[in-house]
């Protein structure tokens, strides 16, 4: 009979276990906002700090010089803030595509891009085959650039 009661109670306790694990499963991802001041941080190694699957915002004051690779991002939003009377500005880093997206949504505004081989590039995937969108340097953004997630390769 104790044995019984020993088996019944650890059967219990995998029980409680398991539906706890899925509980914590469930928790969503939280949203995030980070601001980057150029003269201090990239919005490259921003990104490092945000969870893909989360909505997040990265805050850009300042001018920066970065090539930005986005990978895999569900919600992103990087807005340009302006300070002392001017805009946010990101300039190529080494005179190749300042924003490379894929995989990702990303809504960019308040922002102006400059030099590089293009300003944005997003890739598109639909089965194995990859289209480019391209928009041109020197643009001011106000926009959203939608690339649907990997869809089989």
């Amino acid at each position: 009979m104790p044995r019984m009661r020993h088996q019944i109670r650890t059967q219990r306790f995998a029980m409680f276990l398991s539906f706890l694990s899925f509980g914590l499963l469930a928790i969503p991802a939280t949203a995030k906002t980070v601001t980057v001041e150029c003269e201090e941080n990239t919005i490259s190694n921003a990104l490092k700090t945000l969870d893909p699957q989360a909505n997040n915002t990265v805050r850009v004051i300042g001018t920066c010089k970065d090539a930005v690779g986005i990978y895999d991002f569900a919600e992103l939003t990087i807005a340009g803030v302006a300070s002392g009377g001017k805009n946010a500005v990101i300039n190529s880093l080494n005179g190749n595509v300042i924003f490379w997206i894929v995989g990702s949504h990303v809504q960019i505004k308040n922002l102006t891009v400059n030099g590089g081989s293009w300003g944005v590039e997003s890739l598109v995937f639909a089965g194995s085959a990859e289209t480019p969108s391209r928009t041109r340097p020197s643009t001011a953004f106000n926009s959203t650039v939608p690339t649907p997630h990997l869809m089989g390769t």
